[in-house]
């Protein structure tokens, strides 16, 4: 149970930390997760959470303004 209690935790802070539109600019420019997470002002464990449990509607907005940025 403590383990569920402290996923739920690294979750939700992650998705405080990194709002969508923030990462989506920082994943727009950088050229690796490293340096998105710095630009984030996260380290990289925190940005791998937020990019792993990401909503699906946030998933299918972060795709979209991702294909669009790279045409």
């Amino acid at each position: 149970m403590r383990d569920r209690e402290e996923t739920l935790i690294e979750q939700t802070v992650a998705s405080i930390l990194i709002p969508l539109e923030a990462l989506t600019r920082a994943l727009q420019w950088t050229a690796s997760l490293s340096e998105a997470a710095d630009e984030l002002g996260v380290d990289d464990r925190t940005l791998a959470t937020r990019l792993e449990h990401l909503h699906p509607s946030e998933q299918a907005a972060l795709n979209t303004h991702l294909a669009y940025a790279t045409r």
